[in-house]
């Protein structure tokens, strides 16, 4: 028999009134990635508050304030970008960064976390999909052949 699996997904969701670097916008989560808008009364783009679409596979982690905090805190860490020429438009150097948001109600906090689970988690898997594929396929080459006993 064959085992299908449907798998639902938002293609973009957006969480507003989120504060990043004091600055009011929303942040967009989608297929490809996540990224932070300021809204057009803060002033946009102030302290460096605009982030481009940053890609899940530069995301390294995520982590949220426990419940016991007074604010809904969601941290995103982030690797920095493969070297190319032309330079990167992500506001995000050559070390790690890390982006914090400040969520106004801790049910939108865990909804966006368990989100950005889901999305690491599917791309994690893609990513390990194709990297067995390539293992499978040169380990077989690989490897050695036991020598028998002698005793």
């Amino acid at each position: 028999s064959i085992l299908y699996t449907i798998t639902m997904s938002i293609e973009r969701r957006c969480y507003s009134s989120i504060l990043h670097r004091k600055t009011k916008g929303s942040l967009e989560l989608s297929e490809s990635g996540f990224n932070f808008r300021p809204d057009n009364k803060s002033g946009g783009g102030e302290n460096g508050a605009i982030i481009e679409l940053i890609p899940w596979n530069r995301t390294m982690k995520h982590q949220v304030s426990p419940v016991s905090h007074s604010k809904s805190l969601l941290k995103i860490l982030v690797a920095p970008p493969p070297h190319k020429n032309g330079g990167d438009n992500n506001n995000v150097g050559g070390s790690n960064a890390s982006f914090t948001f400040v969520f106004p109600a801790r049910s939108d906090l865990e909804s966006a976390r368990k989100e950005i689970t889901s999305r690491l988690k599917q791309h994690c898997n893609n990513q390990y999909v194709n990297i067995a594929a390539t293992v499978n396929n040169t380990s077989n080459t690989t490897k050695k052949k036991k020598r028998p006993r002698t005793s």
